[in-house]
């Protein structure tokens, strides 16, 4: 379970908050919101990447200490850009990395896990370094990386950014076969049909601040399509 209650948080001069939302264990939560809405600062906030000025993060329970970053080792995390990645690695030399920071004890049955997902993706690079990727080749090496170790919180920006259909299908069965076991999910997307197929929850973002908030059929309320529901609360 994870529940943001009250909390604030900044990029720069950009302010974003207060969230109050909550995703249970097995659900997925979906932040959507035109460019600049603030859907990956809230991303970034969870992992302690920019200050939070207010409000708790608590997970399973726990009041999460942002700062201090322990609760990494619970959360995957896919990001919207390349820079996670050491550029002179393979795929198979980053995950052993991966394992062995994460959880030393088992090492060996992540990287049997990362094999799998890898095959499940066609993604097979053999000794080619992340630097000479294509970008499918490193959203797909980033999508094994954070599921590799059956995170309790999986974060996700623009799940499809970057794979082609048949990967980005594959990519949303992973996404289900987390929540199976127990992940609390959390996407960023612009993709509103795709909100209305998989997500349980949903967090509207405009400038900055929630708009809507609430189950799918909560936030659509009397209109048929989500699209619609969100051009009358941004206007």
């Amino acid at each position: 379970m994870l529940r943001l209650e009250g909390v604030r948080t900044r990029r720069g001069s950009f302010e974003v908050g207060p969230v109050d939302c909550e995703v249970a264990d097995g659900e997925l939560l979906a932040l959507v919101g035109v460019n600049g809405s603030g859907k990956t600062t809230v991303l970034s906030a969870l992992l302690g990447q920019v200050e939070v000025t207010g409000g708790a993060v608590v997970l399973d329970d726990d009041v999460v200490d942002l700062g201090a970053r322990r609760h990494l080792a619970r959360v995957g995390y896919v990001p919207d850009e390349e820079a996670t990645v050491y550029p002179e690695l393979t795929a198979d030399e980053y995950y052993a990395l991966l394992a062995r920071v994460r959880d030393t004890d088992r090492a060996a049955q992540t990287l049997r896990h990362a094999a799998d997902l890898a095959y499940r993706l066609g993604h097979a690079p053999g000794s080619t370094p992340f630097a000479a990727f294509s970008h499918g080749m490193r959203r797909k090496t980033q999508l094994v990386a954070a599921l590799m170790h059956r995170p309790r919180l999986l974060l996700v920006d623009e799940l499809s950014n970057g794979l082609d259909p048949l990967a980005a299908g594959t990519a949303d069965r992973m996404l289900d076969d987390a929540r199976a076991d127990g992940a609390a999910v959390v996407v960023s997307t612009h993709d509103l049909a795709w909100v209305e197929r998989r997500a349980d929850r949903v967090v509207l973002l405009h400038g900055g601040r929630v708009v809507a908030t609430g189950t799918v059929d909560e936030v659509r309320g009397r209109h048929r399509a989500l699209a619609s529901a969100y051009q009358e609360h941004v206007g």
